[in-house]
């Protein structure tokens, strides 16, 4: 079998992002000091990729990597912009949360969107999507102020410390959704397929282990 026969092989593309993710936690002490040696690099460098998808998805036809694109650049400004303080501080635990139920849901449902051209009709009706998500969180957030949504945290959305700071259930969601995501990896075995599964990958891990990333910086 040629090299190339492999790396196209829907099994490969489907284990090699897991198996990049496993080795950045393991090596996540090292990855984070090398990291902190280019902090204006590595606070930038996502808004110059975000430019670079969005072209290539207007130029190839992948509506779907450029949703995927525009998902991932608004969850890494929330994250600069919004969780930046201890979750205990303030609604940052509510905005934690919200941004662990809403990213996943939104990857998939990206993948039951037509391929077409990324600045068009369906990519329109993507942004309005999008906007008045982050408009109804917004109004949730005002609606519910610090303390106000102890009995939930303590009931539905309660965190096993051990594993994450993340609620169970959400830690939960991040994996079936990422097993989904698998699962269209290795039927389908598109392009926007495997950018889910990473964004998925990416996004789960990060979330899961916030705290843990949080004291690397």
């Amino acid at each position: 079998m040629h090299l190339t026969d492999l790396i196209r092989r829907p099994e490969f593309r489907c284990i090699l992002p897991v198996i990049s993710v496993a080795v950045l936690f393991f090596f996540l002490d090292e990855a984070a000091q090398k990291a902190s040696e280019l902090p204006i690099i590595i606070e930038t460098a996502p808004y110059y990729l975000f430019a670079m998808a969005a072209l290539l998805s207007q130029l190839f036809n992948q509506n779907r990597t450029g949703m995927m694109a525009v998902l991932m650049i608004v969850a890494y400004t929330i994250i600069q912009e919004r969780l930046q303080t201890p979750l205990s501080v303030g609604t940052t635990r509510l905005e934690y949360a919200l941004l662990a139920l809403l990213l996943p849901l939104n990857v998939l449902y990206t993948l039951v969107y037509p391929d077409k051209r990324f600045f068009s009709r369906s990519g329109a009706l993507f942004f309005a999507l999008v906007l008045g998500q982050l408009f109804w969180a917004y109004l949730l957030i005002e609606e519910f102020p610090q303390g106000s949504l102890n009995w939930l945290w303590e009931s539905y959305l309660d965190t096993v410390p051990q594993v994450s700071p993340l609620p169970f259930l959400l830690v939960l969601l991040g994996v079936a959704a990422t097993c989904i995501a698998a699962l269209f990896q290795l039927s389908r075995n598109g392009s926007s397929d495997q950018s889910a599964l990473v964004c998925l990958l990416a996004c789960t891990f990060t979330l899961t282990f916030f705290d843990r990333l949080m004291s690397l910086r």
